[in-house]
């Protein structure tokens, strides 16, 4: 079957590509300024996100090493795991009287070279032996 000829489509054409408008490459560049605004607005959102997911991290981490200092346990193993799981991570254990204080630090790295440090703690009695 047979197709006839539109001349509409010609001037069509004409247009789409830039033909007598003089246009040519506006909507490029809109959408390169449109990308980058783009991502200059998730990067700080995605910082956001993942300073919040370390900072649960290392609050669990303080947590479990605190824990384990409850029951009686050491905890150099749970110190060994939250420390290794959580990159830049230090751990820290203060005894004060019957109490002890356990403090997750980690530095976070944010877009541009920047860090920031997030510090998590967790206290627990302990028992009398």
């Amino acid at each position: 079957m047979r197709t006839r000829f539109a001349p509409w489509l010609l001037w069509c054409r004409r247009r789409s590509t830039g033909g007598t408008t003089g246009q040519s490459g506006q909507v490029t560049a809109e959408l390169a300024v449109a990308i980058v605004a783009l991502v200059a607005a998730l990067l700080p959102l995605l910082a956001g996100v993942q300073a919040v997911l370390v900072g649960a991290r290392a609050q669990e981490g303080a947590r479990a090493v605190a824990r384990e200092i409850a029951r009686g346990e050491d905890g150099a193993a749970a110190i060994e795991h939250v420390a290794a799981s959580l990159p830049g991570g230090d751990v820290s254990v203060e005894s004060a009287g019957r109490d002890a204080v356990v403090a997750v630090r980690v530095m976070v790295p944010l877009p541009f070279g920047a860090r920031y440090e997030i510090v998590r703690s967790a206290s627990v009695a302990l028992e009398p032996s």
